[in-house]
This record gives structure tokens, C-alpha cells and sequence, in this order.
């Protein structure tokens, strides 16, 4: 706080920091938001996607919003038979229940989907890459997240995004009309379909 109150020039990379920062520590300055640097190199469209495939990719734990997200999945697979769902990123026991995240997410969705949905685990840029050009829409459901380069991988390899309003690069899509309230399972199963 201290260092805040006597900055010069404070810079944020995302608008919703920039507000947290604002309102936590009261700050009557002016804040730059410059966002953080980001080199696509790994990421672009080399397929045309026709398919209703989804796509997530992080880290799997609870603060990520993987939990509301297998929630979400036992009405969206329900309605959308032909689809596959791709979960990208490693797993952990960063949950309430402090298990495998992967085993929660599995014991929340009904066992009849359990056949289209694949764990991919953590895998190269390169292999991302390959996930998101599999699939339609990308999902980033987390409670919190700053800046998470997520988004702007699945933007450059063409995905349509659906993320919650708690992450940092809503500033860049923030007009899209696939943001849903965070933690809102009706609101992201609506998002989704």
C-alpha cells in the first residue's frame, strides 16, 4: 500500500486489476493499463473447425472453475450429442476436497459422457495448439485469473471463447456476448450452448 501511495506511475495489465487495485487500496492515481506481452508464435488456425468439439486448457484445479464446468457439461453433452470435449492442462489436488481434480471432475459428470470427454494432461505449445484447432469453443471458467495467456492462444488459433467476467483479459473481449457471471452454473451452461 505504501508503495502504491508513493509511485510516480503505477501500471496494471488488465483493467480488472487495475479496478481491484483501485478499490482494495483506495488509490486516487491514475493507473496505465498496459497488458502483458504475448509472442503467438506456437498458436494459429490450421484447420477450418466444423464440429461442436469444446475446449478447455489450465491447470486443473477448483479456483480454475473446472468443478462448475463438469457441472455444466452434464447439461451441454445432454443437448449436444456429436460434441467432444478436450481437457488440456495438468492435474492437481487444488480442490475442496483435496483429490485429483481430474477423479472430481469425473465423479460430477455423468459416467454415459465419460467416453467423450479426454483428459489430455499437459502436453507442448505445439500440442495445444493441435487441441484448440480440434475444437469450436474454448471454455475459461475460472473464479480469478489476471491475465491468462489461455485466452489469447485460443483467440489466435480462431476459437470463439466463452470465459467468465472475473478475468483479466476481458478487456479484449469483453463486447462479446459469451461472458458469463462468475460462478453462475445456469449462466455458463447458457453461455456455452
Amino acid at each position: 500500500k505504501t508503495m502504491l501511495k508513493k509511485a510516480d506511475a503505477i501500471t496494471s495489465c488488465s483493467e480488472l486489476l487495475k479496478k481491484m487495485v483501485i478499490k482494495e487500496y483506495k488509490i486516487n492515481k491514475e493507473i496505465t493499463t498496459i497488458p502483458n506481452p504475448y509472442d503467438n508464435k506456437n498458436f494459429n488456425v490450421t484447420t477450418k473447425t466444423n464440429n461442436n468439439n469444446l475446449i478447455y486448457v489450465g491447470s486443473l484445479e477448483e479456483r480454475k472453475g473446472v468443478i462448475l464446468l463438469a457441472k455444466a457439461l452434464n447439461v451441454v453433452l445432454s443437448v449436444i450429442d456429436n460434441s467432444l470435449v478436450y481437457i488440456v492442462g495438468k492435474d492437481t489436488n487444488r480442490n475442496s476436497k483435496n483429490i485429483s481434480t481430474k477423479k472430481y471432475m469425473l465423479s460430477l459428470i455423468s459416467k454415459e459422457y465419460h467416453h467423450r470427454i479426454n483428459f489430455v494432461g499437459q502436453v507442448t505449445n505445439n500440442e495445444v495448439n493441435e487441441y484448440l484447432n480440434k475444437a469450436y469453443l474454448a471454455i475459461f471458467p475460472s473464479s480469478f485469473d489476471n491475465y491468462p495467456y489461455t485466452i489469447l492462444e485460443a483467440m489466435a488459433s480462431g476459437k470463439n471463447i466463452v470465459c467468465s467476467d472475473n478475468i483479466g483479459s476481458i478487456d479484449l473481449i469483453k463486447q462479446n456476448n459469451y461472458v458469463y457471471e462468475t460462478n453462475n452454473l445456469d449462466d455458463l451452461i447458457n453461455k456455452i450452448m
